[in-house]
C-alpha cells in the first residue's frame, strides 16, 4: 500500500531512490534492456511499430508515442532517468521523446538487418540488435 500511495505521488522532476518492476530506465546497456519494466516496454514498442512506421505525418507520429505513455503510465510505471540523487521522474513530453527515439532505433535497425540478410549490406558487424532500448 506505501508503494502504491508513493507512485500516486509521482511527479515529473521528483527523484525517486528504486525504480519498480513496471518502471522505463532510460539508459543504455543490459542492466537497462533487461530491467522487467523495459521488456514490458519494448513489447509494446514493437507491438505499434508498423502503425508507427506507416504513419504519414508528425501528428500521427505523435498521437502513438502518446499512446505508449500512456499505457506505461496505466499500468503504474514511470519513465526514470539516473542522477547523482537517485533515479529522476521524466516528464511526459521528454518520455515521448524517448518512445519516438525507440520507434526510430527500432525501425533502422530492422532495416539494416533485413538488408544484411539479403546481402545488400557488407557491414555485418555495425548491424544493431533489432531490440528496442531506451537511450539517452
Amino acid at each position: 500500500m506505501a508503494d502504491e500511495a508513493a507512485l500516486e505521488n509521482s511527479k515529473p522532476g521528483m527523484i525517486v531512490s528504486h525504480p519498480n518492476p513496471m518502471d522505463v530506465l532510460v539508459g543504455r546497456g543490459i542492466s537497462y534492456t533487461s530491467f522487467s519494466g523495459n521488456q514490458r516496454w519494448n513489447r509494446l514498442i514493437l507491438a505499434h511499430l508498423e502503425k508507427y512506421s506507416e504513419s504519414s505525418n508528425n501528428f500521427e507520429k505523435t498521437c502513438i508515442t502518446v499512446e505508449i505513455v500512456n499505457q506505461v503510465r496505466g499500468y503504474k510505471g514511470r519513465f526514470l532517468t539516473r542522477t547523482d540523487e537517485g533515479w529522476e521522474i521524466l516528464e511526459d513530453a521528454r518520455a515521448r521523446g524517448k518512445v519516438a527515439m525507440c520507434f526510430r532505433n527500432t525501425r533502422r535497425a530492422q532495416l539494416m538487418s533485413a538488408a544484411a540478410a539479403s546481402g545488400g549490406n557488407d557491414h555485418n558487424a555495425n548491424v544493431p540488435s533489432t531490440q528496442p532500448s531506451a537511450t539517452d
